[in-house]
């Protein structure tokens, strides 16, 4: 059944990058995050059960920064993004003044377990695939994302193969 879901992903992805809407990097890597977020059930929403805080970001702030304040370790700058991005529209540019919220995690953020583990990895990906989004100018920054993603899911590559891009996959590979 996953392998028909997966062809029936690819070819509507071919159809939409036939069209001119996006590329097929784009469409498939859009398809399998919805698939695979679905997959992941109320996970993902979890992260936004309790508001810790409402921050104003201040000039010189990052994602990276603003997480190693609030949960003790900048990996968590996925966490930060996905709960906010409907105010975010790139990780990496976030403006002074700008309100986002801070969420109190669903999990130990100093020993995080081997399901808020696979969250995070999740957290990940959905990061990764935003930078895809942005296009080739940020594919250092997504690549990194990638490499930071192995911390919490070591078959990160194995396990999340369709929605990693060939071209990034191949340039891991080459490590």
């Amino acid at each position: 059944m996953k392998r028909i879901v997966l062809v029936s992903l690819a070819l509507l992805a071919l159809a939409a990058a036939a069209f001119g809407q996006q590329t097929v990097t784009q469409a498939a890597v859009g398809a399998a995050s919805s698939a695979a977020s679905a997959d992941m059930g109320p996970g993902i929403e979890s992260l936004k059960a309790t508001v810790q805080e409402d921050y104003a970001v201040v000039s010189g702030d990052t994602l990276k920064a603003v997480s190693a304040a609030a949960y003790g370790d900048y990996r968590y700058w996925p966490i930060v993004y996905l709960t906010n991005k409907e105010a975010i529209s790139n990780p990496e540019l976030i403006e002074p003044g700008l309100a986002i919220k801070i969420y109190r995690l669903p999990f130990d953020a100093k020993a995080p377990n081997d399901l808020s583990k696979r969250l995070i990895a999740e957290t990940y990906l959905q990061a990764y695939e935003r930078y895809v989004q942005l296009g080739a100018s940020w594919t250092d920054a997504r690549r990194w994302v990638l490499l930071e993603a192995l911390r919490y899911a070591p078959s990160l590559f194995a396990d999340y193969a369709s929605r990693i891009d060939d071209g990034d996959e191949a340039w891991y590979r080459s490590r």
